[in-house]
């Protein structure tokens, strides 16, 4: 399936994010999925953590296929002009993250998104909104904006334990081609932060690291990797 055109924004997709290697955490039901594919569903709203997977879901929904499908991360926009998204086509599904990043010096990005939901919704498309604070602590100045988000289902991911991130972790890897030990997960994450958009940029890095030096991922390996010299073969 080739991933949806991306417009003339400067935003980019992450080519190893998809629905099928997300790892639904314990306790959250699967029926999200169902729902965040669902084009008859107009708009539906997701928040958790950094790391929870919010933009892993948000950028799978736009890889079903339609060239109209946009991935829009306000963190990354609004440096940009909000007139911009008067250009955005229109139909398919519209993934909007970052939405903590809104506040009351962004009036005209929010009346710019304002004006992009009903446009989407009136040419038969869908919304999904991201964001890394729960709907109350959003700081919209726009309370019609504000309410058409959350008009929709709202679902909190829960920030992954350890167990759910060595499961990532071993996932994407095994999927990479390579894999990691139990020994190695526990040894790096005693050692880096359990945020797994950090941990998947370090496992691409360690990826080209491993077939470069045709090492296989141990410890010492990794330790050396990292400049930590308190690891012995």
């Amino acid at each position: 399936m080739a991933t949806p055109t991306q417009f003339t924004l400067p935003v980019s997709l992450e080519d190893s994010v998809s629905l099928d290697n997300f790892l639904l955490p314990d306790g959250l039901d699967a029926s999200l999925l169902t729902q965040l594919q669902n084009i008859d569903l107009p708009v539906l709203y997701l928040y958790g953590s950094t790391g929870s997977g919010v933009s892993h879901l948000l950028m799978s929904s736009v890889r079903q296929g339609s060239v109209c499908d946009q991935y829009l991360p306000m963190a990354e926009l609004l440096g940009s002009e909000a007139a911009v998204l008067q250009s955005i086509p229109l139909g398919g599904v519209i993934a909007i993250d970052d939405l903590e990043c809104l506040n009351e010096l962004s009036e005209n990005w929010c009346e710019a998104l304002f004006d992009l939901y009903h446009r989407q919704l009136d040419a038969g498309g869908v919304m999904r909104f991201g964001a890394h604070v729960a709907p109350q602590q959003l700081q919209i100045p726009l309370a019609d904006l504000r309410s058409r988000i959350l008009s929709g289902p709202v679902w909190a991911l829960p920030a992954p334990d350890e167990t759910q991130v060595k499961k990532v972790l071993e996932a994407r890897a095994h999927a990479r081609g390579f894999e990691m030990s139990d020994a190695v997960l526990s040894w790096l994450l005693t050692r880096e932060t359990r945020n797994l958009g950090h941990l998947m940029q370090l496992l691409e890095k360690l990826d080209r690291m491993t077939l470069q030096q045709r090492r296989r991922l141990t410890v010492p390996f990794l330790a050396e990797w990292l400049g930590d010299q308190n690891v012995e073969e």
